[in-house]
């Protein structure tokens, strides 16, 4: 599943399921305790889905701002490493670390195009 929050998920309120914010609003509004609530509905609706797997959250930094992958749609909870990885777990379901490397600073995409 990939449910990060805001418009990268799948299991939309259109659909029954609680709304969620973005890993960049959650990095912009730097409240720690209300990103682990974030986190923690986030786990528990996966849970109650029978969900046990989630490629979030992204752990890319936002460093290239014409990279319209993490910066368009609000995957990167901040260009600041510090910010990013204190955000990066959640109790219930543990996430999944993307290596290296990523699309955060690519100014090429996987399909050969510029950004």
């Amino acid at each position: 599943m990939d449910q990060e929050g805001g418009r990268i998920n799948r299991l939309k309120p259109a659909y029954g399921f609680p709304p969620s914010c973005s890993h960049q609003v959650l990095g912009t509004l730097n409240d720690l305790a209300f990103t682990h609530q974030c986190a923690e509905t986030t786990a528990q609706t996966l849970q109650s889905a029978r969900i046990n797997l989630n490629l979030a959250p992204v752990v890319d930094l936002n460093v290239n701002a014409d990279n319209p992958i993490i910066g368009y749609y609000e995957r990167s909870f901040s260009a600041g490493p510090d910010i990013v990885t204190a955000r990066i777990s959640t109790p219930t379901i543990p996430p999944p670390y993307r290596s290296p490397p990523s699309p955060a600073s690519c100014a090429i995409s996987s399909a050969g195009t510029a950004w």
